[in-house]
């Protein structure tokens, strides 16, 4: 299925053009229809849209403010991109704001798309991305302004560009080598380092991590070598120390304590700035989920019986 990216658009089949219209047209009344129908709902979305009317009032695309104040408590890309819809857009409304959020959240469900169909069908991948692109808590946060939107699209192209680097390593071992295979994994660095710019580390911890599991649990140690780490680990810091490095240069230590000290270290070693108990998400998924989670038990209970049948 990543063959969408190996071909021109118009060599892909009539079935994968509809359904991706589909998912396109889905995502535009889901998200951008009436999306600056109302106005920014506080406490996040006045504040974001602040910071990024000053980052253009100012001129200033390194240090950002709030109310004249010097901000440090999220790194700039969303606020970058709220900035540059203002452009785009011509001006800062409800919609220019919520613009950067709708539109990584229709990407991610393009990311869904191919990657549904690149591990299973293509009617699998349009299904799965339909049912994330509808599903509440994801529609919210894709008509917010808000950064959850923006982490989640790169943490998902890191973790689909490692995946598809992973399957054509192993294609390439049995003679079925795929051009783009190899630059695959650059693109889980790049992405991780603007999920990096997006919210601070967990932007590549997460992929980071869950890419070191998959290849343990899969037994395939010999892949961690294949991941190129020396020059991969190295792109992704000079891509944030970009803006870090000159951001600590003009916000001095104070900044630094505040940036990296409280809203960084802090946060993990504290358990997150949002504690909650350890069944939090058992009554927080079923509603996140609507209204697809009304379907969740059968799907479970198929899924069991067609695997024992297989068996």
């Amino acid at each position: 299925m990543f063959r969408l990216f190996e071909k021109p658009f118009s060599k892909i089949d009539t079935e994968k053009k509809v359904e991706i219209a589909v998912l396109i047209g889905v995502c535009f009344l889901v998200y951008f229809f009436n999306l600056g129908r109302w106005d920014l709902w506080a406490p996040d979305e006045p504040r974001y849209a602040q910071i990024a009317r000053e980052i253009v009032n100012r001129g200033d695309w390194i240090l950002m403010h709030i109310n004249g104040s010097v901000y440090g408590d999220k790194p700039p890309l969303f606020f970058w991109l709220v900035a540059l819809s203002s452009y785009l857009w011509k001006g800062f409304t409800s919609f220019s704001a919520r613009f950067p959020s709708a539109l990584f959240g229709t990407l991610t469900v393009l990311l869904a798309f191919i990657f549904g169909g690149r591990l299973y069908s293509s009617r699998t991948g349009f299904f799965s991305s339909l049912i994330l692109a509808t599903s509440l808590l994801f529609a919210q946060f894709s008509t917010r302004a808000n950064i959850d939107a923006t982490l989640s699209f790169f943490v998902t192209a890191s973790l689909v560009c490692f995946f598809l680097w992973y399957q054509d390593g192993k294609a390439e071992e049995i003679g079925r080598h795929r051009r783009i295979g190899s630059l695959l994994i650059y693109g889980f660095y790049v992405s991780m380092a603007f999920a990096t710019l997006a919210k601070g580390p967990i932007g590549f911890i997460l992929p980071l991590l869950v890419s070191l599991l998959y290849l343990f649990v899969q037994k395939d140690h010999k892949e961690i070598k294949r991941m190129k780490l020396v020059p991969g680990i190295p792109l992704l810091l000079a891509i944030v120390l970009a803006w870090y490095l000159p951001a600590v240069l003009m916000g001095g230590k104070a900044y630094v304590e505040q940036n990296l000290l409280k809203h960084t270290t802090e946060a993990y070693r504290s358990g997150w700035t949002h504690p909650q108990p350890f069944y939090y998400y058992l009554y927080t998924f079923p509603v996140a989920f609507l209204p697809w989670v009304f379907f969740l038990p059968s799907a479970i209970v198929l899924g069991w019986s067609r695997s024992k049948v297989e068996k």
